[in-house]
């Protein structure tokens, strides 16, 4: 992961603080309880049904400690949260905090209204605890403009009845092995041998890397967005060959998250690939389903993808002493940890690491996969990125045009771009 540069001063920065706040931040929450007041919003990610009571509990906690500080915790609706975050910040009326993908971070970044954790003063004992490669990855231009709460990599879930009725007897490690897997459960009568997420925010960001890193590919060159044609079209060339022999659901372009989570639990599907999150949904929702995971198949090399989501403090913030001060309790390494666990992410903190949860059953092989887990790159163009990239493989699905044709596209886009 890059370490980047950070636009703008810190005497800036420091000056902004100081009229705001009134006093320095420079030990963080070490203001005093009694000087925590005023209205905090803060925004986060829609994850899953259990983060309203979470916020709800930590608002409780939060307001026994610090009771004249009103807060205001926000679930917006995820389809357009980046857009509306956007206007927000741009207008001057963003929230004080919000939870962000990190792929959001470079134009918010690059707007000037974000303001970097560590000159605002957040706690340097939490971020030493942290997995340094997790916490530096999140630095855009030098600067710490997130701050990683949960990370994840990614693993194949696997239905082991399933690969039991079709003769299979260990996982395969190739994709040429996984390809006459597929097939075999095919001839099996297994009505879905793979379940691929064609539609959303992972189909570039995560289902073209699967294949794209694992082939030798790079997103990165010269400081610059790249993609290796060779490395493009062998591993879009998996994917194909996938979708033209009916390995995939018959929908694979509509393919969503809902989808993928009800085929794996209710034993429709024999594989799929996704985060660590999906351990406990297909042991509530599919109880008797026996499954499994292993790392993602290489082609030229081991590799899989990595996702860190963080948290962004703004500018504009009415109150950063207590926006601080209450990013600082979320993170509390027993509170993290609660956060992490819930949601089927993996930890940030290196001392959780060797937790039994992390180490043992399926989870373990996405502890494993981190180190050798690949990012997508912090850059402004990304998210035009993404949409050419899911624009091309749509097509490639859709009208059987191939991946050199798909790839072509997605080398014209970005060199559009810059």
């Amino acid at each position: 992961m890059e370490t980047r540069t950070r636009p703008g001063s810190r005497a800036v920065i420091a000056g902004a603080l100081a009229a705001l706040v009134g006093t320095t931040l420079a030990a963080g929450a070490a203001v005093g309880q009694d000087e925590l007041s005023g209205d905090l919003r803060v925004d986060f990610l829609a994850y899953d049904a259990k983060m309203q009571p979470w916020l709800d509990e930590m608002k409780a906690e939060f307001n026994a400690l610090h009771p004249n500080v009103n807060l205001t915790l926000e679930i917006p609706n995820l389809d357009t949260y980046r857009d509306s975050l956007t206007t927000q910040a741009s207008g001057g009326a963003p929230p004080d905090v919000a939870q962000i993908a990190s792929s959001w971070l470079p134009p918010l970044a690059d707007a000037g209204v974000l303001l970097d954790w560590e000159e605002a003063g957040y706690s340097a004992d939490l971020l030493g605890r942290m997995d340094p490669a997790l916490r530096d990855g999140a630095r855009y231009q030098g600067g710490l403009t997130g701050l990683s709460y949960g990370a994840s990599a990614r693993a194949v879930f696997y239905n082991e009845d399933l690969f039991a009725q079709a003769g299979i007897d260990a996982p395969p490690a190739t994709w040429d092995e996984l390809l006459e897997d597929a097939r075999a459960l095919k001839a099996a009568g297994v009505e879905i041998p793979f379940y691929y997420e064609g539609k959303g925010q992972e189909a570039m960001a995560a289902w073209f890397n699967y294949v794209y890193f694992t082939n030798g590919g790079e997103l990165v060159k010269d400081g610059k967005l790249s993609v290796d044609q060779e490395a493009c079209v062998k591993g879009l060339t998996v994917w194909d060959t996938m979708n033209k022999e009916g390995l995939f659901q018959s929908d694979v372009t509509a393919g969503t998250f809902d989808q993928q989570v009800a085929t794996m639990a209710s034993g429709q599907a024999a594989m799929t690939i996704s985060g660590p999150w999906l351990t406990g949904m297909i042991a509530e929702k599919g109880p008797d389903v026996t499954f499994s995971t292993f790392p993602v198949p290489q082609g030229t090399n081991a590799a899989t993808v990595g996702v860190t989501d963080v948290y962004a403090i703004f500018k504009d913030s009415k109150n950063p002493a207590a926006a601080i001060a209450f990013v600082e309790f979320l993170m509390e390494p027993d509170h993290n940890l609660r956060f992490v666990k819930d949601r089927g992410f993996l930890p940030v903190y290196t001392e959780h690491f060797a937790l039994p949860d992390f180490q043992e059953g399926p989870t373990k092989a996405f502890t494993d996969a981190l180190p050798s887990a690949k990012f997508v790159p912090l850059d402004k163009n990304w998210v035009e990125f993404d949409k050419i990239g899911t624009n091309a493989i749509t097509t490639m699905f859709l009208d059987g045009t191939g991946p050199e044709v798909a790839c072509q596209a997605i080398v014209d886009g970005l060199a559009g771009l810059e």
